[in-house]
C-alpha cells in the first residue's frame, strides 16, 4: 500500500511540476523583496 501511495504522490507531483516551480519562485521573490525593503529602510535611517 505504501509503495502505491508513494508512486501516486510522485506522479501527481510530476504532473504539477510547473505549478510547484512557480510557487517556489514566487515565494523566493517575495522573501527577497521584503528583505530588500527592510535593508533599504534600515540604511535610510543611518
Amino acid at each position: 500500500m505504501d509503495r502505491q501511495l508513494l508512486k501516486y504522490t510522485l506522479l501527481s507531483t510530476r504532473r504539477r511540476l510547473g505549478a510547484v516551480a512557480r510557487t517556489c519562485i514566487a515565494t523566493f521573490l517575495a522573501v527577497f523583496f521584503v528583505t530588500a525593503i527592510l535593508l533599504f529602510e534600515e540604511n535610510m535611517f543611518e
